[in-house]
């Protein structure tokens, strides 16, 4: 049954778990400021809703999120704008991390950027063969604003985080899988994560997932951390090199940094 849908997200509560569809294909489900306000939305409800035992998210058609929508970073003008967005960002993936419940991210294909970070807020990823995650940000100009720095430190140490934020680099499958940034790598994510959800996570005392979740997090969450993103955005939009990454991306060429 389907609760609620707006033009790129969907909720559907199946079984007592709550399914979020990003539907944003033709542009590989990147994220717009109306599909985060929604995600933000969704997970505020779900957090506090009795019926439903784990959320499941996952991208429609054959991709996870490319990231955050670049033609809409392209309209913004000012570092104060910036950081509004890396602000609106910051408490989606704050409602994420910190939702109640079990959330499972079912991730298949392009996994960049925000769509990256929102993976990392989420407890579990089940993945394909053939996904690919990173933050390309350094070849727009830009830095990680959604909180993404400090998760992914925490998931592989500080000398692979800064060899990843400082080239863009992205990790298939294998490496992602050795690194123990997902969980496995299975054929069909979606179906493997409804599987593990019923097999697992309905025997599990939901409450006590949620107070897990709040020992778990109580570090990697604190307002000077995502001050240190917020404020790190509104920089880079300053500089030349954001227009000029930005603007390369778009035409398809590499960007001439100075």
């Amino acid at each position: 049954m389907c609760l609620e849908k707006t033009e790129y997200v969907q909720l559907e509560i199946i079984d007592r778990i709550a399914v979020v569809g990003l539907k944003r294909v033709d542009k590989k489900n990147c994220l717009n400021v109306d599909m985060r306000i929604k995600i933000g939305e969704i997970f505020e409800k779900l957090s506090e809703n009795e019926e439903v035992k784990a959320v499941l998210i996952h991208g429609c058609g054959s991709n996870f999120c490319a990231g955050g929508d670049i033609n809409e970073m392209k309209l913004i003008k000012s570092s104060y704008e910036a950081q509004a967005l890396s602000q609106i960002e910051q408490n989606v993936f704050y409602r994420i991390q910190t939702c109640k419940k079990p959330v499972i991210a079912a991730i298949d294909g392009i996994c960049f950027g925000a769509g990256f970070d929102l993976a990392l807020s989420c407890d579990f990823r089940f993945i394909t063969p053939n996904t690919k995650m990173g933050f390309p940000e350094i070849k727009l100009g830009i830095v990680v604003g959604g909180g993404g720095v400090n998760k992914l430190v925490r998931h592989v140490g500080l000398t692979l985080a800064k060899e990843l934020l400082f080239t863009g680099r992205t990790m298939n499958a294998e490496e992602l899988e050795e690194k123990n940034i997902v969980n496995k790598i299975v054929g069909d994510p979606y179906s493997y994560s409804i599987r593990y959800i019923k097999k697992y996570l309905f025997e599990s005392s939901t409450n006590s997932i949620g107070e897990y979740k709040k020992v778990l997090h109580n570090t990697d969450i604190s307002y000077s951390q995502m001050f240190s993103e917020c404020n790190a955005i509104g920089e880079c939009f300053k500089h030349y090199n954001r227009e000029e990454g930005i603007n390369a991306f778009i035409e398809k060429r590499k960007p001439r940094f100075v």
